[in-house]
């Protein structure tokens, strides 16, 4: 899973890369997209990202002033409704997300996410879980992006962002990324 999200990830990079994206005319209209394609996504997530209709389907990634990135990578997270292992094909709206479901995790669930983000990450947190969400993409072919997203009681007072875990359905593998937060930078 981890091999075939990294080649995914790699592919789509230049393809979903911040200001380069509307400079590079990646950003289409998404008045054509399907009847049946969501086009917003539930809150919090909506206050930290957004579906943007894209040449090479919709895409899930961070908002203005948010950066999704991979730890010591730098690289920017996006979650693509074309899901393919390499040379997406300019599909336009044709390639969009069906189903977008924001459950929060409580108590052991919400636990159980930190830990497995710990754990792929290779630290600990003293801090307890203040918030943790299970986000599932379905696109229109019934294929699914699962991502756990946690954030930590210190987090929360210190301002930061928090922490996802891009993984299969089980969440027993992944690839964790951060959630940056800079509303408040240059305002």
């Amino acid at each position: 899973m981890r091999v075939i999200n990294h080649l995914l990830f790699t592919t789509l990079l230049l393809a979903f890369s911040g200001r380069v994206v509307a400079q590079d005319g990646i950003l289409i209209s998404c008045a054509d997209s399907p009847k049946d394609a969501v086009l917003t996504l539930p809150a919090p997530l909506s206050h930290w990202g957004g579906v943007y209709c894209t040449k090479y389907g919709h895409a899930v990634a961070a908002k203005e002033r948010w950066i999704w990135s991979f730890p010591g990578a730098f690289a920017p997270v996006h979650l693509p409704a074309q899901m393919v292992r390499k040379n997406p094909k300019e599909v336009g709206n044709t390639a969009y997300f069906k189903q977008i479901s924001l459950e929060p995790l409580v108590g052991n669930a919400a636990d159980d996410a930190a830990t497995r983000i710990n754990e792929t990450l290779g630290t600990r947190s003293d801090s307890p879980v203040a918030n943790a969400y299970r986000l599932t993409l379905q696109n229109q072919d019934g294929k699914s992006h699962v991502v756990l997203f946690v954030q930590t009681i210190d987090e929360v007072k210190e301002g930061k962002g928090l922490w996802g875990l891009w993984c299969n359905e089980s969440c027993k593998d992944g690839m964790p990324f951060m959630l940056l937060n800079y509303e408040g930078v240059g305002k």
